[in-house]
């Protein structure tokens, strides 16, 4: 991937319960706002077990989420975290 796909506008969504639990599955606020290396940065410090409440949606692209989640998740070329200062 290159920078410049690390670097798109990303939006981090939180999905209340698995799909079929009658838990609601429709798209909340975003919990995060920023670059899509950042977001994956953040969602690489929470468990694997957890990864299938998250979805990243990125401009113009289809939603990220469950294998395709777990697979990016899993490259070893997601740039490091830039929050900038604080």
């Amino acid at each position: 991937m290159s920078n410049a796909s690390w670097d798109k506008s990303a939006r981090l969504f939180r999905f209340d319960g698995p799909p079929g639990s009658g838990l609601p599955q429709q798209r909340q606020e975003p919990i995060i706002v920023s670059t899509l290396g950042n977001v994956l940065r953040v969602l690489l410090a929470t468990s694997k077990d957890d990864w299938w409440r998250f979805a990243i949606a990125v401009d113009d692209e289809p939603d990220i989420s469950d294998a395709a989640l777990r697979e990016m998740l899993s490259r070893d070329d997601i740039p490091a975290a830039d929050f900038g200062e604080r």
